[in-house]
């Protein structure tokens, strides 16, 4: 079970799955060129066609076809999951992550602002003296927790 999941619909029936699906309670559906910026996903080539995420309270779970087994040897469980990934975190506060960091690098007792994953490339890179690749972290959100010049208050 997943909070998201990709579909390659059969040729020249995209908009008639999309439409299909686009009437389903408690769950969104992109097409991959209207996937949301912030997902920091549609440019990826392994992405699918189809884009589909789960509500708050729901995921979504493959059938069990008999003969078929799914990446990862997955089988339907008997019972709901008790977790799951692959929601938006951007809009759900409550399945945020959690960081703690600490050492020579980091600011003591502060406490950041939200980071996203793609944030966290940075903060490591600067911590490392590595300059970071072109990459879709926020760069000030990482500066904001070092330590600046010797300071470590």
């Amino acid at each position: 079970a997943w909070g998201g999941a990709q579909i390659t619909p059969k040729a020249g029936k995209l908009d008639e799955v999309y439409n299909q699906l686009s009437k389903v309670k408690n769950i969104k559906v992109y097409k991959r060129d209207d996937i949301p910026e912030k997902f920091h996903y549609k440019h990826n080539s392994l992405v699918l066609p189809i884009l589909v995420t789960a509500d708050v309270g729901y995921e979504i779970q493959p059938p069990k076809i008999d003969g078929v087994v799914l990446p990862g040897g997955y089988t339907k469980p008997s019972k709901p999951s008790g977790g799951n990934h692959g929601y938006n975190v951007s809009e759900l506060t409550d399945m945020r992550g959690i960081m703690y960091g600490f050492g020579p690098a980091l600011k003591k007792n502060y406490t950041a602002e939200s980071l996203e994953m793609v944030d966290h490339y940075n903060l490591f890179c600067h911590i490392l003296g590595i300059n970071p690749i072109p990459n879709n972290g926020t760069d000030s959100k990482a500066r904001e927790m070092l330590v600046s010049s010797g300071d470590n208050s």
